[in-house]
């Protein structure tokens, strides 16, 4: 644990000496995290993922949960694994939920078991639609018009609890991951923090998923993010279907994997000419009168290149 120094923030009152465990890891559960620590509810013990190596030169970075928590001087566990044994000891006896946004691990059974009143998972889609590890993602690539935040209680299953609350937000042909999920998690947070009074005093009426309305995301690949230099010349000479799934495509894997072609010939975008036989990753593009506009680019071995706009 990295001790407080002088100039680091303050801890903000704990609200009537309320105790829970917080489990996350990325920056989405990060931004969840701190709003709830800002509004009074410190949790008593957060759990992220350990420390790994970050960028090409792998230096090792701790995650953006456990950034929040030294900011805070809150404690802070990264287990490989989560063990029965080791996280009793850690738990105590006061904790009675939990929250979880984004850990990145399934949390066992033995262990959901250890909180009387369950753990609160904020998921980024509407339940049942698009369980699993890329909701976001998802509902960028598939064009959908609207996404939101669930609240459930967790069980045994992926993504399957009742669920406690849900909000719907609109999708905008220009938001890319970063943007949704930015929205998202401030969304998500307000939400936790609206509820949790009714959920502490037993007021909310938990509703059942639908089954027969459930769908499923997948990790993706680096080669789910290829887009086919067919497709791209297409889309900028104005091919609207074209044009529409190259930008979902690069508006939803601007974090990872990062959407890429190989182009066949040269492509020329504004006065660049884009060479063939090179990996190019696409950044940033939008559509103008049905045609698609490259903004941001990087050829392989290069460093990024942004086009500025007439």
């Amino acid at each position: 644990m990295i001790a407080l120094k002088t100039f680091e923030i303050r801890l903000p009152m704990r609200k009537n000496n309320l105790k829970y465990v917080f489990f996350g890891t990325p920056d989405f559960a990060a931004q969840i995290l701190e709003k709830l620590i800002l509004n009074n509810y410190p949790p008593s013990l957060i759990v992220c993922n350990p420390d790994k190596p970050t960028g090409r030169k792998k230096i090792i970075t701790p995650p953006p949960v456990k950034k929040i928590a030294i900011k805070y001087g809150l404690e802070y566990y990264q287990p490989e694994r989560l063990s029965f044994t080791e996280f009793k000891s850690k738990l105590g006896d006061s904790n009675n939920f939990g929250i979880v946004a984004a850990y990145g691990k399934i949390i066992p059974e033995t262990i959901l078991n250890l909180f009387n009143m369950g753990i609160i998972g904020i998921h980024p889609s509407l339940l049942p639609q698009y369980r699993g590890p890329s909701p976001i993602q998802s509902a960028i690539l598939n064009g959908d018009l609207k996404t939101g935040i669930s609240l459930f209680v967790l069980d045994n299953k992926m993504d399957h609890g009742k669920i406690l609350a849900s909000e719907s937000i609109p999708i905008k042909d220009s938001d890319n991951f970063l943007d949704l999920q930015n929205k998202l998690a401030d969304l998500g947070a307000n939400l936790i923090i609206k509820i949790l009074p009714k959920f502490l005093d037993g007021e909310i009426i938990l509703k059942e998923q639908n089954e027969e309305m459930a769908t499923y995301t997948k990790k993706f690949t680096s080669q789910d993010a290829f887009i086919e230099p067919v497709e791209i010349e297409k889309a900028i000479n104005g091919d609207k279907k074209s044009a529409l799934a190259v930008l979902r495509k690069i508006n939803a894997f601007c974090l990872e994997p990062g959407a890429w072609t190989i182009l066949e010939k040269p492509l020329r975008i504004k006065s660049i000419d884009l060479p063939p036989q090179k990996r190019i990753k696409l950044i940033k593009a939008r559509i103008v009168n049905e045609k698609l506009e490259i903004l941001s680019f990087q050829i392989e071995g290069k460093r990024q290149i942004n086009i500025l706009n007439s």
